[in-house]
């Protein structure tokens, strides 16, 4: 690991990439060679950009409109310049990360705040279900974030002073964005925040992250120790790249959830006359009709599969469990990550995983033609017993072949009539 350096352009050939560094201050330059390279450099990649891959993005404040409905929305923004004089956000949001020792704080908002989210647009959020913090606000159409006082900025809002550190404060900008590849010419690729922005909205920036960092890292690994083929690489896009615009189309649907519950907050809702009452109570309603799917939707969270990558031998019987945000179908259908559940003796299924792929075998059947066939290929396989009856009705089928990654390849309730074929298609040497 070295820090203190960036990349200032690179240049790739069939052997590999060179790879040219310049250091923080300027001052200093290296060269490095290496097979691979991987960018990790964020929203807005130097590496993304020199390969010439555009983004396709979804205009957040126009499709928030175009969700509520241009009246509903002019009347939202209206409501709020004659009660607080707030202006029309233009797409920034305002971040203060700090610390507090102020237990008082915890008391005003409910005893325990892990993520706070107020029908005025701004967002509280527990780092460390402590001392630590996070807030989220909109910035109004022409405020210079640079003359914003943070802690004036979270006082307001919260509603009381207290005393406080402030770690980060700074302004950013919301974008939902997919790159419209992952990488080219398979020397160089991209992971994370490089190819994907997703507001903050259910949670998916990171998560979708770390799921590219995982679908790159075992696919590269593949590669370099020789069983592996380029065709792994190119399937790395085809599925995260999906996973990436399936989990950007959620965080929109939450932000326009959060636009909506905004829309129907009224500043009646503070007063202790009847008709705050009345206002809470309408607010309430509206917020139990939209719902809570931003924090419970494990169909996007645990559901995910790459039923249709090429790597992946597909199911041959049966229909694909449906795919819907909320709601997660434990399976093993060919590309989904198998459920987790302790056996009958109390281990987890997921420990007895190997770091190459896992046969899964909850029947006696003789598999030596499989095995055989990955030897062939120097494809790391074990074979794991499992006599779960449980486990079985679960897992569905009598052999479920499992990833490095976690998911599953290829199932059956026989071995396959032709395993070198198996061997080879999630090896992506079929491509």
């Amino acid at each position: 690991m070295q820090y203190g350096w960036a990349l200032e352009s690179f240049e790739q050939d069939t052997e590999g990439v060179t790879a040219r560094l310049v250091s923080a201050n300027g001052d200093g330059r290296r060269t490095i060679r290496a097979q691979y390279l991987i960018g990790c450099d964020g929203a807005g990649s130097r590496t993304r950009r020199q390969l010439g891959i555009d983004l396709h993005e979804i205009d957040l404040r126009r499709m928030l409109v175009k969700e509520l409905g241009l009246p509903r929305t002019a009347a939202m923004l209206a409501r709020a310049f004659r009660a607080t004089g707030e202006r029309p956000m233009d797409g920034r949001i305002y971040l203060v990360h700090f610390t507090t020792s102020d237990r008082k704080i915890f008391q005003r908002l409910g005893g325990h705040v892990w993520h706070l989210q107020s029908p005025e647009g701004w967002t509280l959020i527990s780092q460390n279900d402590g001392d630590t913090f996070t807030l989220h606000a909109p910035l109004g159409a022409g405020t210079d974030a640079d003359r914003v006082d943070p802690r004036a900025f979270v006082h307001e809002r919260v509603g009381r002073r207290f005393e406080m550190d402030v770690l980060v404060a700074n302004a950013w900008t919301p974008r939902l964005t997919v790159a419209d590849s992952y990488g080219r010419r398979g020397r160089v690729w991209l992971a994370g925040d490089a190819v994907h922005q997703i507001p903050p909205t259910g949670g998916y920036g990171m998560n979708t992250g770390v799921g590219d960092a995982v679908g790159l890292g075992w696919a590269l690994a593949a590669v370099l120790r020789g069983w592996g083929t380029p065709g792994l690489l190119r399937a790395y896009e085809h599925e995260r790249r999906a996973v990436a615009l399936r989990n950007r189309g959620a965080a929109a649907r939450h932000s326009a959830v959060r636009a909506a519950v905004k829309a129907a907050h009224r500043t009646t809702a503070h007063s202790e006359r009847w008709s705050g009452t009345r206002a809470r109570r309408r607010l309430g309603r509206e917020i139990t009709d939209l719902g809570n799917l931003e924090n419970e939707a494990l169909g996007i969270e645990l559901g995910y599969r790459y039923d249709t990558s090429p790597v992946v031998c597909p199911d041959p019987d049966g229909r694909a469990p449906r795919q819907t945000m909320d709601e997660y179908t434990p399976s093993t259908w060919p590309g989904a990550r198998p459920p987790s559940l302790l056996l009958q003796d109390g281990r987890a299924l997921f420990d007895l995983f190997h770091p190459g792929f896992t046969l899964l075998r909850f029947a006696d059947h003789d598999v030596t033609a499989l095995i055989d066939a990955a030897a062939e290929r120097t494809l790391p396989l074990e074979v794991v017993d499992v006599r779960d009856a449980h486990a079985r009705t679960l897992y569905e089928r009598d052999l479920v072949l499992v990833r490095p990654d976690q998911h599953v390849a290829w199932r059956g309730d026989t071995p396959p009539a032709d395993p070198l074929h198996v061997i080879d298609r999630i090896r992506g040497a079929h491509q």
